[in-house]
């Protein structure tokens, strides 16, 4: 399923998917908010979907971009920032949930990510800009 959506563009995808996930945990927190239920669980389950769409479209890219004799290495770090990432969003997840509930926690976080991702991707299309 990731080498159909996965086309030429590699970077594009990975960006695209990481976007579409937000834009999931955004909306399964409205509408679970809501209380449309069944909505917002399909839309969960849409977010570790776009996750394992996600891991061997990564992985395929950092193997382009390494040198194979440090390839093990450089998937071993990438692990280990994964896990160092989810671990500081399950923290700030579970704040939000114990304070305002898990539908805001949801939404806050998603969007917080959301507004990281395009930020990055605005200040590196900016700098890229620059003679």
């Amino acid at each position: 399923m990731a080498s159909v959506f996965y086309g030429k563009n590699k970077l594009k995808s990975s960006n695209l998917t990481l976007l579409i996930g937000f834009t999931l945990g955004v909306l399964s927190g409205l509408f679970y908010l809501m209380e449309l239920w069944i909505f917002a669980l399909l839309l969960f389950i849409g977010v570790y979907l776009v996750e394992n769409l996600r891991k061997p479209i990564l992985t395929g890219i950092v193997s382009d971009n390494v040198p194979n004799e440090i390839l093990t290495s450089v998937l071993s770090v990438q692990s280990l920032v994964k896990t160092v990432m989810t671990a500081l969003i399950a923290l700030s997840f579970g704040i939000v949930v114990d304070s305002f509930g898990i539908a805001v926690a949801f939404m806050s976080v998603s969007s917080l990510l959301l507004v990281m991702v395009l930020l990055l991707n605005y200040t590196l299309k900016m700098r890229s800009k620059v003679p």
